[in-house]
């Protein structure tokens, strides 16, 4: 009776025991088949950055003939430039007429003196198309002032005021004495130059009142450039400098003949 129940035990524990191998083998094969969620993939790192604009300034337009190009008037009435420096060297600037003075008004046209003494226009030096301005006979030089009027020397060599308009209406300027051309300081004053080829200064126009400069002869003609000084051409055909003050003391500038008269433009053209 003993022997029976010692092997039930036995026998009972066995089965306990391959049951509870089964189960644990089941749960692990289980575990391992579950289906797993996929987790979701990182947003890629190396996402490109849209291109900046463009800050490049547009390419800028050149001049030709830039601001501070200086202009004279050769001994054959043709138009040169060159450059403002310590040595100059013209170059032609091609034409369809002969003058015999030529300045840049505040708009950036020309105005040039013709051979038949009438004043000629032209709105680029690029090319030169000179048009003839009715009424602005009979004048040897002109000049633009700040306020925009122009000044003209007539054939009397006595000094004449106009407007800028399509057509001229020369006015005598009273004075008491002859210049061969004028032009305007940055001061407001005036520098003339007189029959003897000295330069005069008078310190308005109302009246004109000439005062010789020493030391300030022997020029045809003068123009004041944008560093204040003047220019000058002188009897030699060459370009001459100095300063402004109450004695003159002129320089020759090397390469700078031969013209008979000058101007330095203010605007590009």
């Amino acid at each position: 009776m003993a022997e029976k129940s010692s092997t039930g035990l036995i026998i009972g524990i066995a089965v306990t025991c391959l049951i509870f191998s089964a189960s644990s083998t089941f749960m692990l094969y289980s575990s391992n088949t579950a289906t797993k969620t996929p987790a979701p993939s990182p947003a890629s790192a190396s996402v490109s950055a849209p291109a900046p604009a463009s800050d490049s300034a547009p390419a800028p337009v050149t001049s030709k003939y830039p601001k501070g190009t200086l202009l004279g008037i050769g001994t054959n009435n043709q138009v040169y430039s060159t450059q403002n420096s310590s040595t100059f060297v013209w170059s032609p600037i091609p034409t369809n007429g002969s003058v015999m003075g030529i300045i840049q008004l505040k708009d950036g046209s020309f105005l040039g003196v013709g051979m038949d003494n009438f004043v000629y226009k032209t709105a680029s030096l690029d090319p030169i198309s000179w048009t003839q301005i009715p009424g602005s006979n009979a004048v040897k030089a002109i000049t633009q002032l700040q306020d925009g009027s122009l000044l003209g020397i007539g054939m009397d060599n006595q000094v004449w005021s106009t407007q800028v308009s399509s057509t001229f209406v020369w006015s005598p300027i009273p004075t008491h004495g002859s210049v061969t051309g004028i032009i305007q300081l940055k001061d407001g004053s005036f520098l003339g130059v007189g029959m003897d080829n000295f330069v005069w200064k008078t310190a308005s126009l109302n009246p004109i009142s000439w005062t010789q400069i020493p030391g300030s002869n022997a020029v045809m003609a003068i123009t004041q450039v944008e560093d204040g000084s003047l220019l000058g051409v002188g009897m030699d055909n060459f370009v001459w400098s100095t300063q402004v003050s109450s004695t003159f003391a002129w320089s020759q500038i090397p390469g700078s003949n031969a013209v008979y008269a000058i101007t330095q433009m203010s605007l590009g053209s």
